[in-house]
């Protein structure tokens, strides 16, 4: 009873502040600042204190069923074992460690020790345990466990979109917002907002390009259906995704064949205060030998990749590539 009285309590609390922020702006202020109290009261009452490294550490992103799995630990052993979550069964029994690494991140603990248990490959959800009383928080090992991190990664890029909306039926979430374009100098489309700033940088942009370039020559993903605005278009979306970045880089090349090495702000304003609606225009970066170097490489590699998905963009690569290297 007492439970449900206090959960009334803190729900009528809500409400109430809630009422009172759509009253005004000063009771709008002070409702977010009781509800962050009220959320961090609660999370440090829900916080488990462990001392540093109190447990194995084993991959929470997870194994494939063949490679090669391995944890570490703080402290030696003599010995582990590997126990499915499902049903508290021993599958695997590991002996001592098969190395130890010498350290200097990790404070006090100059060495960590090397367990390995690639024997089992069985798809399931486990949990090492040590016989030295530590054990690693659960993890899973099957052939599907990298499908949902990669899936975030790729992803990542559509929210860095610049000069466009991030809309809410491909964010997943709550992070939108409306176009920018109108903020992008004339003629520049595209591209990808930095992760530090807003600005669009040849360096990061282009080194971000050559690898989803080199991410499909190598493994050819042709995952269509990403809920990224361009799936299902019968291109891989990782390829879409390039195309966003191959784009600006297509639009920032000055009639000389050159192409400028950023589209930046020139000043922002208090950290935690810049969206990509609130800055200023931004304003073109200067032509320069690096930022040519790197667009020619990037635009010559698309070229042979995109052939085969649209012809008519590999040839734009490639001409520009070629102007670019006229320019060199």
């Amino acid at each position: 009873m007492k439970r449900t009285t206090t959960v009334v309590a803190a729900l009528a609390g809500i409400a109430a502040v809630g009422a009172l922020a759509l009253a005004s702006g000063f009771a709008k202020r002070a409702a977010k600042r009781a509800l962050r109290h009220w959320n961090s009261r609660n999370r440090f009452a829900m916080r488990v204190v462990e001392s540093p490294f109190a447990h194995l550490a084993a991959s929470q992103v997870g194994y494939g069923p063949s490679m090669s799995k391995q944890f570490s630990s703080a402290k030696e052993s003599g010995g582990f074992r590997a126990i499915r979550e499902r049903d508290g069964a021993v599958v695997f029994v590991g002996g001592a460690p098969v190395r130890s690494v010498k350290t200097d991140l990790l404070g006090a603990i100059d060495k960590v020790w090397i367990g390995d248990f690639s024997g089992l490959d069985a798809p399931a959800r486990y949990r090492i345990e040590a016989d030295n009383g530590d054990a690693s928080f659960p993890f899973e090992i099957g052939p599907q466990v990298f499908d949902q991190p990669v899936r975030a990664v790729q992803r990542w890029f559509y929210y860095q979109r610049a000069f466009t909306a991030i809309d809410a039926a491909h964010a997943e979430g709550p992070w939108v917002h409306p176009s920018d374009a109108e903020k992008a100098p004339p003629g520049v489309r595209m591209g990808w907002h930095d992760a530090g700033d807003l600005s669009i940088y040849s360096a990061s942009l282009n080194t971000a390009l050559f690898w989803l370039l080199e991410a499909y020559s190598d493994f050819r993903p042709a995952d269509d259906a990403t809920n990224i605005p361009e799936s299902g278009n019968g291109v891989p979306d990782l390829l879409d995704e390039a195309k966003w970045g191959l784009e600006w880089l297509l639009s920032v090349q000055d009639p000389s064949g050159g192409f400028r090495n950023v589209t930046c702000q020139e000043r922002y304003g208090a950290y935690g205060t810049n969206t990509p609606n609130s800055v200023p225009a931004y304003r073109p970066g200067e032509v320069g030998t690096l930022a040519t170097a790197r667009a020619v490489g990037n635009l010559a590699y698309a070229s042979t990749i995109f052939r085969a998905y649209d012809p008519g963009f590999a040839d734009r690569c490639l001409q520009a590539a070629a102007r670019g290297y006229g320019y060199l």
